[in-house]
């Protein structure tokens, strides 16, 4: 017998004539919940993929032992219109807890927010529109310690790349949530257009093992103790065409040449310096940049969060995946 689903709409308002709901899948029932996001900006879609195919997954099995919830429009307006933010006030759906009687993305947040409090952990879907990023897990460390040691359990069995901490995030949803005693993660990619079908279903297979470890699913999760970074972006300081000389993973020498942009009208280039020392985590390709557009990502080892999640995978001894 196969888990029960069911389609349920968040109801937020009008815009001119149109609704505005949000769709909420259901598949499963009874505790735990997990719930996962996708959409919360309009013109990132590798979480719909990702998560599609991870609730396909999800059908195939013969019950479940709890629920998961898939909202694969968190911001349907935003989505619609293919643009990061509602283009109806221009705001941006990471505003934490929302408000009832906001703006029309505020009110979106609110909705979100009350349904998500509601779980037992949430995994929000996310993309890099503009660097090249493997798959990393967002970590942000504003909970309590019972809850940020749930966070990185569940990271663990998700398996990214890296992991990239954000300790001052209290804007955000997932940051509401955490402060509100609910496990949250965040999980980056790069462009959809730019994945290929095994990295979306690594995505997939990630979230298949965080319900595995939440109890959701059948079996034991292999978990990776991977690595934990601060992350500093490299700016551009002009307009032109962005050369870069170094690679995705690169370990790079503060004041080193990382690459150059060539700004118009084409006969001079700016070189671009590494400000710290680091990896490089995430890589702008060949492309024309703006002012301040961000060209690369250098991460430094975050040894605290590292070695917790190295704990995390030797507690799951017997089914982990010890990672360098």
């Amino acid at each position: 017998m196969n888990p029960a689903v069911s389609v349920a709409y968040l109801e937020v308002g009008h815009l001119a004539s149109l609704a505005v709901r949000i769709p909420v899948v259901t598949v499963g029932s009874g505790e735990p919940v997990l719930s996962v996001t996708c959409g919360v900006h309009g013109d990132e879609t590798m979480g719909v993929m990702a998560g599609y195919q991870f609730v396909q997954r999800l059908l195939q099995e013969p019950d479940l032992n709890g629920t998961v919830r898939l909202i694969p429009a968190a911001n349907p307006i935003a989505q619609a219109t293919g643009t990061r933010v509602t283009l109806a006030d221009y705001g941006d759906l990471q505003v934490g807890r929302g408000q009832a009687d906001g703006s029309l993305t505020k009110r979106m947040a609110h909705h979100l927010y009350s349904l998500l409090i509601q779980s037992t952990l949430v995994v929000d879907l996310h993309e890099f529109g503009d660097m090249d990023t493997p798959t990393m897990a967002v970590y942000i460390p504003v909970g309590t310690s019972e809850v940020n040691q749930r966070i990185l359990d569940h990271i663990a069995a998700l398996s990214p790349d890296w992991v990239w901490v954000v300790p001052n995030d209290r804007g955000s949803i997932a940051a509401a949530l955490i402060q509100g005693g609910v496990p949250s993660l965040g999980v980056e990619t790069g462009n959809a257009l730019l994945l290929t079908d095994r990295d979306v279903e690594r995505v997939s297979d990630g979230l298949y093992r965080v319900a595995q470890m939440m109890g959701i699913v059948p079996g034991k999760p292999t978990v990776s103790s991977v690595v934990a970074y601060d992350r500093t972006s490299v700016t551009s300081e002009c307009a032109g065409l962005w050369q870069p000389d170094v690679q995705l993973s690169e370990i790079v020498e503060n004041g080193q040449v990382v690459g150059r942009v060539v700004p118009f009208p084409l006969i001079s280039q700016e070189v671009v310096h590494c400000a710290k020392s680091g990896r490089v985590v995430q890589l702008a390709r060949r492309q024309l940049v703006r002012t301040g557009s961000d060209l690369l990502a250098i991460g430094q080892e975050n040894d605290p969060v590292t070695a917790a999640l190295r704990a995390v995978a030797l507690r799951f001894d017997g089914g982990c995946d010890l990672e360098e």
